[in-house]
């Protein structure tokens, strides 16, 4: 399947970028190499191209400035360019993880590609991957198992980017949602009955999230 392989080769722009902002003295994000775009043009219609250009111009904007203004603007742009559709109508799978890339060709995704694109999107500003999680919640006004991105400050409450709604509220304000688990790169954490439960040492990880990780290229090291 053709999207596959763009995912691929456009992961390797991705690994580039990411090792330039986890660099000692980081350097803004220079945007996705000359043979993605070559492909993107030759293979997919203009408005899967633009929402990539899209993108690549979005972390160029928000390079270098304030936290609070890269996470509403990243949160904002994935709502905005993504319509919901299940991974069935999407991709024929029960459950399927999409990269970016992936999501944005498309133009669509369900609550975990949302997430992913957010997060990738914040390791590729520089945030610190240690205070970013994806963590799996129960929705019971949505009647539904859902997925957000938690961002942990030094000091408040965590603060939840979601596609249900637009704004981005601390998690002691979001009695809608009921923490599940959570997770990123480094580490697996069992929700408690307060704050953000207790990391399981030793524990294999997500399956699908580690499914995501393996499509990366070496070096893109989360």
């Amino acid at each position: 399947m053709r999207i596959k392989a763009l995912t691929q080769a456009a992961l390797i722009g991705l690994a580039s970028a990411w090792l330039m902002v986890s660099a000692t003295v980081p350097q803004p994000f220079s945007g996705f190499n000359n043979q993605i775009w070559r492909e993107l043009r030759q293979t997919y219609p203009g408005w899967s191209v633009a929402r990539i250009a899209s993108w690549e111009r979005t972390i160029k904007r928000l390079q270098g400035k304030p936290l609070p203004q890269q996470l509403e603007a990243v949160n904002d742009f994935f709502n905005a360019q993504l319509a919901y559709q299940t991974d069935a109508q999407l991709w024929q799978y029960e459950d399927y993880w999409a990269t970016p890339f992936e999501a944005l060709i498309v133009g669509a995704g369900d609550c975990e590609d949302y997430v992913i694109g957010k997060y990738m999107t914040l390791l590729l500003l520089g945030v610190d991957p240690e205070v970013l999680r994806l963590m799996y919640v129960d929705a019971p006004a949505w009647n539904q198992a859902h997925m957000v991105l938690i961002y942990i400050p030094e000091q408040g409450a965590p603060l939840v980017l979601d596609n249900l709604i637009e704004e981005i509220k601390p998690a002691n304000e979001r009695t809608d949602l009921i923490p599940v688990y959570s997770f990123n790169a480094q580490g697996f954490w069992l929700a408690g009955e307060a704050g953000l439960g207790g990391e399981v040492v030793g524990h294999a990880g997500v399956p699908k999230w580690r499914a995501v990780l393996e499509k990366l290229p070496e070096g893109f090291n989360l």
